[in-house]
């Protein structure tokens, strides 16, 4: 690469020189390390992403990056340190937008839904409301006060293993009470 062609004192100049916010020096570092950055970019970014971005894309991402950084620390103790730096910068840019573009579920096609399909809303109508209260009154005024105990904890939202915690019981137990439960629902209807 170029990198070994570069010797230590005109790499020091040339960063002094960037350092000081002349535009030539910035144009000969992109020059030296475009080519660096690009190959980088290329070696980490995956099917998907290449279907959306061009390596080009995070080349530029690197550079404004890399000329955001305020002046007293730009400071490279050789080109192989500014050589890291750039391709550590370019890894972090293709992780980032991977797990933004690719990982976010807000953004997964698999979580979209036809609107015309789903009802407008999760709630219960009134209706299903009083449907449920008049099924609990019947179903509660049949069952023993321990059977009834894990149903009302269940309804409170507790699972199978927090309700045995709960009653100090086994949660075999607890299965077997919301089977016969379960059984005694389906013979009501």
């Amino acid at each position: 690469m170029e990198l070994a062609s570069i010797a230590r004192k005109p790499f020091d100049e040339l960063l002094a020189l960037y350092r000081a916010g002349d535009q030539n020096a910035l144009a000969e570092l992109f020059h030296l390390y475009n080519a660096v950055i690009r190959a980088a970019v290329r070696r980490r970014m995956s099917e998907r992403l290449r279907k959306e971005f061009d390596s080009l894309d995070f080349a530029q991402d690197v550079w404004a990056s890399f000329c955001a950084i305020p002046a007293e620390r730009r400071d490279f103790k050789s080109p192989t340190a500014l050589h890291a730096f750039l391709v550590k910068v370019a890894e972090n840019k293709i992780v980032d937008t991977y797990r933004r573009r690719i990982q976010s579920a807000s953004r997964s096609a698999a979580r979209e839904c036809d609107l015309k399909k789903s009802p407008a809303s999760n709630e219960p109508t009134p209706s299903q409301w009083a449907i449920a209260g008049e099924r609990w009154s019947m179903l509660s005024s049949e069952l023993q006060p321990s059977h009834l105990a894990v149903v009302e904890h269940l309804r409170a939202g507790y699972s199978c293993q927090e309700i045995a915690e709960r009653l100090d019981t086994s949660l075999r137990t607890i299965t077997r009470i919301l089977d016969r439960v379960q059984r005694l629902c389906q013979e009501k209807r």
